[in-house]
């Protein structure tokens, strides 16, 4: 029932390696069952290695719209701290969210949903566009994902899970660097 169209969720023409800042993605309900707040909190962790990279989050924020409030974009604003940290409103238009995908290095979907996430669209989004996945350990996310192959995992019920995404997010930002170089 979550078709992706292919005609509009495709990858883009290759960018230089020198093109500038990379961009880390999240697009999805920004909500506390999604985990924005780990990726959020890896992402200044991440920052420290790699400071060529920025993160942008994109998605509903109001409760009405399945957002986790206004209280919790300022827990994250405060988490981003003075960090190249974005957040965006939410793109419904797909042609525009293709692009927004296309726009970005990396794709991350931190959710932390045990019994919420049924499928993960997102991702599956991303990778139409050519862009790899971060996802959470969750296993609706290995229907479709190969660890190293065309995305990866990290361990969301480990003792620390930000550590635990921070290295993860280190290691395929390598992987990232290496690729377009």
């Amino acid at each position: 029932p979550n078709p992706i169209d292919t005609s509009i969720f495709k990858p883009a023409p290759a960018r230089p390696a020198d093109s500038g800042p990379r961009t880390l993605l999240y697009v999805g309900r920004v909500h506390p069952e999604k985990g924005v707040h780990l990726l959020v909190e890896a992402f200044q962790i991440l920052r420290q290695q790699r400071p060529d990279w920025r993160l942008r989050v994109v998605g509903p924020v109001a409760t009405a719209q399945g957002g986790g409030g206004d209280a919790y974009l300022q827990r994250l604003r405060q988490l981003a701290g003075s960090g190249p940290v974005k957040f965006c409103e939410p793109v419904y238009d797909l042609a525009q969210l293709a692009d927004t995908y296309r726009a970005a290095d990396l794709f991350c979907y931190p959710s932390i949903a045990e019994q919420g996430e049924s499928f993960g669209v997102a991702p599956l989004e991303a990778m139409a566009c050519g862009v790899a996945p971060v996802v959470s350990g969750l296993a609706c996310f290995r229907d479709f994902i190969t660890a190293g192959e065309n995305g990866w995992f990290f361990d969301h019920k480990s003792s620390n899970p930000v550590g635990s995404l921070a290295k993860l997010l280190l290691n395929a930002t390598h992987d990232h660097a290496q690729r377009s170089s």
